[in-house]
């Protein structure tokens, strides 16, 4: 998700040159990857913090 949204915030300083070369859909990319990320992080939490539960 870091990834995703440094390199989508690179791309947006650059948006001139993306739409100038047809690239524009780049930027979509990156916002689905934070977009989908957010959910697998949240269940990621949720499970983390059950499994610490079953533990003790």
């Amino acid at each position: 998700m870091a990834a995703f949204a440094l390199v989508g915030l690179v791309l947006l300083l650059n948006r001139d040159w993306l739409t100038a070369n047809g690239h524009e859909s780049w930027l979509a990319i990156c916002a689905a990857g934070v977009v989908w990320g957010i959910p697998g992080l949240l269940t990621m939490i949720v499970h983390d913090r059950h499994r610490k539960a079953r533990r003790s």
